[in-house]
């Protein structure tokens, strides 16, 4: 005869057999849930996903018991549509307790689960975070020192604005403010106002 019962770290039990006639067969033992170990059976299950909010492009880390120490045919599904189902994610390590997966580009919010043959896990919530996207820019160009203003959506309390030059890409970052005004020489910018730099020449007097 076997006895079940659902239990929690920290949970305590004290244990007694007892024959037919209602007499003890042993003494009681103490029993202290310190840590749940990996269920039963072969079936995939997660335990978290870290961290529960990316956006698309960016990593997260599944953990939990029964994934298969390679991947195969193994996969990671994150929500999509419905017209098109669970999305694939591409997978860039994988073990039998631990997967690194890269969010889809057409993911939703929702449950994310691991597959292994025709098995699927059991499902943990993640939240898509949305990507930054710019609507209008102020100008398409700019001196030195002038401002440019970018107006979109999802920019966020901080970030970088990259621009791309003839000697390569200039990046203008302030995690404290939306708005940036570069000065020549300037390394820290009190953005959506930013600007470039870029090296014009200027016309001497007398020319």
């Amino acid at each position: 005869m076997a006895l079940v019962v659902a239990v929690q770290p920290g949970d305590y039990f004290t244990v007694r057999a007892f024959q037919n006639t209602g007499a003890p067969l042993s003494s009681d033992v103490n029993l202290s849930i310190v840590a749940l170990g990996p269920p039963l059976g072969p079936e995939p299950t997660i335990m978290n996903v870290n961290p529960t909010a990316r956006g698309v492009g960016q990593s997260v880390t599944i953990t939990g018991f029964h994934f298969g120490v390679t991947q195969g045919t193994s996969s990671v599904r994150f929500s999509g549509w419905a017209a098109t189902g669970d999305v694939l994610a591409a997978v860039t390590a994988w073990s039998d307790t631990s997967i690194t997966a890269v969010v889809p580009a057409t993911a939703i919010a929702g449950p994310v689960k691991v597959r292994v043959g025709n098995q699927d896990s059991n499902g943990v919530s993640f939240t898509l975070v949305p990507s930054p996207a710019i609507v209008t820019m102020s100008t398409s160009w700019a001196n030195t020192g002038d401002s440019v203003t970018l107006a979109g959506a999802h920019f966020g309390a901080g970030g970088t604005v990259t621009f791309t030059t003839s000697t390569g890409t200039v990046a203008v970052s302030n995690a404290a403010s939306q708005r940036r005004r570069r000065r020549r020489g300037q390394k820290n910018c009190p953005a959506n106002t930013v600007s470039p730099t870029r090296t014009t020449r200027r016309k001497p007097r007398g020319e």
